[in-house]
């Protein structure tokens, strides 16, 4: 079986549209999100609902998405620092968010273990050791995954893409469909469950309708544009 695996969109509709397409050309057969639908960019409602459409799909949740939660829930509130750095989209979203989108990203695990085609997976945004906010770079050691008893697990959170295998485990993150930051194209991997081999597929997109979003909703935040080119 041919599984999709993407992660951190972050309300960029417009590449992620074509990671879509591609995901589709592909023939793949199943769909793993590693989490991080909000934060950044401003189209998390479009991308919900694209996402509902996907058949045989594991989604998890990012720890941008917990933000929104608990904003939803009132249990925090939006800072003068958070807006300065991230822009207005958590604004606009509280704004905008129907109340089934809502529904649907409160109803988001913050991981995901079980198997597909006989083959133990962990899926998880940041680590299996802290689901939402760890951090795990291709050049980390990975010692500490060889006690866990998966056959492989997927990450996202750092938006690099990274292949790693151990003796008796796969680590995969897929980057970020949104706003890569390794130097590459926004990517998502293809794993061939038969095999257990990973590939990745980079897809560009023209950036400049989310440029002009950028403008109309945050002009004076450089970072967001930045950020967005890093490495192109």
């Amino acid at each position: 079986m041919r599984v999709a695996v993407f992660s951190d969109v972050h309300g960029n509709i417009y590449s992620f549209k074509n990671i879509l397409n591609s995901m589709k050309k592909n023939n793949v057969e199943y769909y793993i999100f590693c989490g991080d639908i909000c934060g950044y960019y401003y189209h998390q409602n479009e991308i919900i609902e694209l996402f509902k459409e996907l058949k045989n799909f594991i989604c998890v949740m990012g720890n941008h998405d917990k933000k929104i939660i608990r904003l939803l829930q009132q249990k925090e509130s939006i800072t003068k620092n958070e807006i300065d750095k991230y822009g207005s989209s958590n604004l606009l979203l509280l704004k905008n968010i129907t109340e089934k989108n809502k529904e649907y990203l409160q109803n988001l695990s913050i991981k995901y273990e079980g198997s597909i085609d006989n083959r133990k997976i962990g899926v998880f945004h940041g680590s299996p050791f802290n689901f939402l906010g760890g951090y795990v770079y291709p050049t980390d050691s990975l010692n500490n995954f060889e006690k866990l008893e998966y056959d492989i697990v997927f990450l996202g959170h750092t938006h690099y893409s990274m292949y790693k295998k151990l003796h008796n485990i796969i680590i995969v993150n897929p980057g970020s469909c949104g706003q890569p930051r390794n130097g590459r194209l926004p990517s998502y991997a293809i794993w061939e469950t038969t095999t257990n081999k990973v590939e990745f597929k980079y897809v560009d997109y023209d950036p400049t309708k989310l440029v002009n979003d950028i403008n109309m909703h945050d002009k004076s935040n450089k970072y967001l544009i930045d950020i967005l080119f890093r490495g192109r």
